[in-house]
């Protein structure tokens, strides 16, 4: 009972962020749709362009400085545009932290085209953004996570291998892979027993390569569910916030 209400109060919650806006301008950030927990912020480059995150501040006490999640979605549905793609997915990532009293800031990409995930620019406006979110306070730049879903893991690879010091640690949901993962940095793969990207094999075969990777293999769903069940289970959540540079 105790969980369902803790999932209940964060579903009203996140509900409430999108009922609410204010809007700010700044020099090469503006940011719309500011509400209790989330807000959409643009990035513009003269050499990259414009780039787009939904961006979830938690609450910190005092001076306490959080983690920090940049997260990519996967290939989206045709009822799902681009605008909602971050929150509609980073919702259950959310839902996660609240049930387990885990409190993270969130960066989460708007990925505009197939080809976006592992640019160059996509890789370069990720650390303008993380920047931009530490200079907003209470980031602690030793806990700087890369979460990725499905295609996400494009934007993962791409981003370990031109910046290992970037992030302590990434998270892959059942994610499409070129096989190239950074050595430097820890890896967590979940995936679905049945129906996903990855299976036990994958995960053994990395491991017999030297690589710091652990899994979590979920019983229940498919590749197209994985990220819709993360608030369930629990092995991916501990093992995050465990990592630090």
């Amino acid at each position: 009972m105790k969980r369902v209400l803790t999932v209940l109060l964060s579903a009203a919650l996140l509900c409430g962020t999108f009922a609410f806006g204010a809007s700010a301008e700044e020099p090469l950030v503006s940011t719309k749709g500011l509400a209790c927990f989330w807000q959409t912020v643009t990035l513009t480059d003269p050499l990259y362009g414009t780039s787009v995150y939904d961006y979830h501040k938690a609450i910190a006490f005092g001076k306490e400085k959080l983690p920090l999640i940049v997260y990519y979605h996967g290939m989206l549905p045709s009822w799902q545009s681009d605008d909602w793609a971050g929150k509609f997915q980073m919702i259950p990532i959310q839902l996660a932290m609240a049930m387990r009293a885990k409190r993270c800031h969130i960066l989460a990409a708007h990925v505009e085209d197939d080809t976006s995930w592992e640019s160059d620019g996509e890789t370069e406006a990720a650390g303008r953004a993380i920047e931009w979110a530490a200079a907003q306070g209470n980031v602690d730049l030793n806990r700087v996570y890369i979460v990725g879903y499905s295609m996400g893991g494009r934007s993962i690879e791409a981003q370990t291998a031109a910046y290992p010091d970037r992030y302590a640690a990434a998270l892959h949901f059942d994610t499409v892979s070129a096989d190239s993962y950074e050595r430097s940095i820890p890896h967590h793969i979940a995936y679905p027993r049945a129906g996903g990207i990855w299976s036990a094999d994958d995960v053994r075969r990395l491991q017999a390569q030297g690589l710091d990777v652990t899994a979590t293999e979920v019983a229940a769903g498919g590749h197209n569910t994985i990220i819709l069940l993360a608030p369930f289970y629990a092995g991916w959540v501990k093992w995050l916030f465990a990592q630090t540079k």
